[in-house]
């Protein structure tokens, strides 16, 4: 980021407006005539910096009261000797009026280089670790403080990064200058003295030797040190302060003298920790990144008993991965820990760290170390959880152990078996999934290779009023559906790949009078032997927010769907190798149009009842089989009186264009790309209604003939656009 935009080119007006958003939020400035007096005096100190009313009219944000705006307007460091456009008296104006708790939150950024992008939950961990945070403060309410430094225009997001957050070059040298020199870098080529009263220091690594004779220099700085962030040298830079190969040794002696040390962060390709680190009990976050010659692990490493966050984002070899899963149990107050997957899923005894937060995934073992049972007391989780090979899990008095119900914070579970030729015959898989029974908060459910043919009691309304989405996954024995129709929140419904089921009945929906009442997509893949689909009763609703239905692979189904009258359906079928891919709903048109995705044209033409195809407002059609329509076809086709596009896309083997056509009277447009082998357009008739004609990729022939329609009469086509023939240069013809 460079330097803030100057305002010298806007009117008073203008940059008065640009002020009140900040200062006045969502509030009508003209509500409060006191106030707006008031910041009219304010905007004429700000040296027309959008940067200063950002930050000054968050600091009056903060109460739309009369006498807090006085005090603002009013303030003695208004009167400090400035240039005309220097804004630091502004700034030191909001950061005086921000909370305390977030005054040191935000001073913290002056540790890191300016641009330096800083995710959110790192950020927090330190925070914490310092005490900025109560320890048992959860991590929604530390994200308010984030929340709030970005409200009052502290710091900014990061474009296109998620959770990563910067602060302004001007705001940084500000926190700098607040700092007075408790946070301090050594960088690259930096000759300085450390200042004596230092707390958190950056370096490069390159510059490490000058920490350890500045220890050796200064007592205070052993005493006082809390963060210690050393990161790799940037390429080209000087190493005269140490040679790479004594980095680690001069590391090792440093540490030794930092006994108070609170954060430590080792993002050097070289740096390793050493053998003893005992006297870091005070140690409360340790990050280790981008480390290659991190290849063994101290004993000592397992002693920092009041560690609390544990970043490992290390090269990983199969005897550091053993000796951390065999000891990282034992770091019992961690709460945030991040590592590669391989390593997080297979620790011995993970029961022990009940305070711990996240646990994107747990393989289940035989044994007691890596059995279902380490997770009853972990009731912290939150997020995401996978539990794996679950065909180990042999009865439901060992399933339930796990006390899922417990973990309220949960908001997606999966549930996974792994499929043994030899599976125990002393399983109850069925008993397994009724143990499993989450806790009613739960958003999202994943079940992926249960072994059982029947549902547990819980998947129903009564256990899961909250859940948002559930997939059903490779389940090859599951042959009868749960009545998923009553969820009231279920938005989205992926069953794949339960190749025994064959039927599914009423059963399906439940008994409630509006069934699916938020459903938005039903996805079914995969399933081999269905065959039918009940309908629903009369006297209930289905569907009322579907906008999305797709059906592949589904082989011996036939139709008609169980599908309710909509207003519009647009029908999209394609035979190619693809999959149901669940779509973004928030973007899908709130209108009653639902789309309807097919891959196979015998299911196409009997899909939908009679009544509903005059719904049908869009068909497209990808076939690599499909010659011509024969007589049935055509007569469904005609049948299609409100369609207004039709694409024929990608079909190789397509030789004409049905008949039925003329037929079409709301037909508006005709899209036809990739069917190489369409040569004729003499024997049909387009319809008067249409007023678009796309030829993209066809034959020469074929292109020239529709080259040749005659556009110029207002009741036929209006815009023909011809291009890309085969053999045959671009061409593009467009009139209106």
């Amino acid at each position: 980021m460079g330097e803030p935009m100057q305002a010298h080119g806007l009117e008073h007006e203008d940059y008065w407006g640009y002020f009140s958003q900040y200062a006045f939020g969502d509030a009508n400035p003209s509500d409060f005539p006191q106030l707006e007096n008031i910041g009219r005096q304010v905007v004429k100190k700000l040296a027309g910096s959008p940067l200063a009313a950002k930050t000054v009219g968050g600091a009056l944000k903060l109460k739309l009261e009369e006498n807090h705006w006085r005090a603002v307007c009013g303030s003695k460091l208004w009167q400090i000797e400035q240039k005309e456009d220097d804004i630091i008296s502004a700034l030191r104006l909001s950061y005086e009026h921000l909370p305390d708790y977030l005054k040191q939150c935000f001073v913290y950024f002056a540790l890191f280089p300016k641009k330096y992008h800083l995710r959110g939950d790192v950020l927090i961990q330190m925070w914490r670790a310092h005490g900025f945070l109560n320890t048992q403060t959860p991590d929604e309410i530390a994200y308010r403080y984030i929340n709030d430094l970005l409200q009052l225009s502290f710091i900014e997001k990061v474009a296109n990064q998620d959770d990563c957050y910067v602060v302004h070059d001007l705001l940084h040298d500000f926190a700098e200058s607040v700092s007075n020199g408790e946070h301090f870098r050594i960088e690259d080529d930096f000759h300085v003295c450390i200042p004596r009263n230092v707390r958190h220091l950056y370096v490069s690594a390159s510059n490490i030797s000058k920490v350890y004779m500045g220890l050796v220099e200064f007592k205070e700085l052993k005493k006082n040190l809390r963060s210690l962030i050393i990161c790799k040298a940037e390429e080209g830079a000087s190493y005269e302060g140490i040679a790479t190969s004594n980095f680690n040794h001069v590391l090792e002696h440093t540490l030794q003298e930092l006994r108070g040390l609170r954060v430590l962060v080792l993002r050097n390709p070289d740096g390793i920790l050493p053998d003893n680190m005992d006297h870091l009990e005070h140690l409360r976050y340790l990050n280790i990144h981008e480390s290659r010659s991190f290849i063994n692990v101290p004993k000592s490493l397992f002693n920092l008993h009041h560690l609390h966050g544990l970043d490992l984002q290390i090269h990983q070899g199969r005897i550091m991965k053993k000796k951390l899963q065999e000891g990282l149990s034992m770091l019992t107050q961690l709460r945030y820990l991040k590592a590669p997957k391989e390593i997080i899923s297979g620790i011995e005894l993970i029961g022990r760290l009940t305070s711990l937060e996240e646990l994107e995934e747990y393989k289940v073992k035989s044994d007691m170390k890596h059995g279902i049972c380490q997770l009853k007391e972990l009731n912290e989780l939150k997020g995401m959880l996978t539990i794996k090979n679950l065909q180990n899990v042999s009865s439901r008095e060992e399933s339930s152990e796990a006390r899922l119900i417990k973990k309220e914070n949960l908001n997606k579970l999966t549930l996974w078996w792994n499929h043994v030729k030899q599976s125990s015959t002393n399983t109850d898989h069925e008993g397994v999934f009724e143990g499993l029974r989450p806790n009613p908060n739960l958003r999202g459910l994943c079940v992926r290779g249960y072994m059982g043919i029947k549902s547990p009691s819980w998947l129903s309304c009564e256990y899961l009023s909250n859940i948002h989405s559930i997939e059903l996954l490779f389940c090859n024995q599951w042959k009868t559906l749960p009545p998923f129709g009553s969820l009231p929140f279920l938005r989205i419904l992926k069953i794949s790949h339960l190749t025994t089921l064959e039927m599914i009945d009423a059963g399906f929906y439940g008994d409630a009078e509006v069934v699916f009442p938020s459903l938005e997509e039903l996805l079914f893949e995969g399933m081999n032997q269905w065959k039918g689909w009940s309908s629903i009763g009369h006297s209930q609703q289905v569907f009322p927010r579907l906008r999305n239905i797709c059906i592949k692979k589904c082989n011996q189904l036939m139709g008609p769907l169980p599908l309710p009258a909509f207003n519009q359906i647009k029908i999209s079928v394609s035979d190619k190798i693809n999959s149901c891919e669940s779509e973004n709903t928030a973007d899908v048109n709130t209108s009653s149009s639902v789309q309807l995705s097919l891959d196979r044209l015998g299911l196409l033409f009997g899909s939908l009842k009679t009544s509903s195809l005059a719904t049908v407002h869009m068909l497209d059609i990808s076939s690599n089989y499909l010659e011509a329509f024969n007589k049935d076809q055509e007569e469904w086709l005609q049948q299609l009186t409100s369609v207004k596009e039709l694409h024929f896309t990608d079909c190789p083997e397509l030789t004409s264009l049905p008949y039925s056509m003329i037929h079409l009277t709301s037909l508006e447009s005709l899209y036809i790309e990739k069917c190489p082998n369409l040569e004729s357009l003499t024997q049909i008739a387009l319809p008067l209604s249409l007023k678009k004609l796309s030829v993209i990729r066809c034959s020469k022939t074929f292109s020239q003939l529709c080259s040749g329609i005659n556009t110029s009469n207002k009741n036929t086509i209006h815009q023909l656009i011809v291009r890309e023939a085969i053999g045959n240069p671009t061409k593009r013809r467009r009139t209106s």
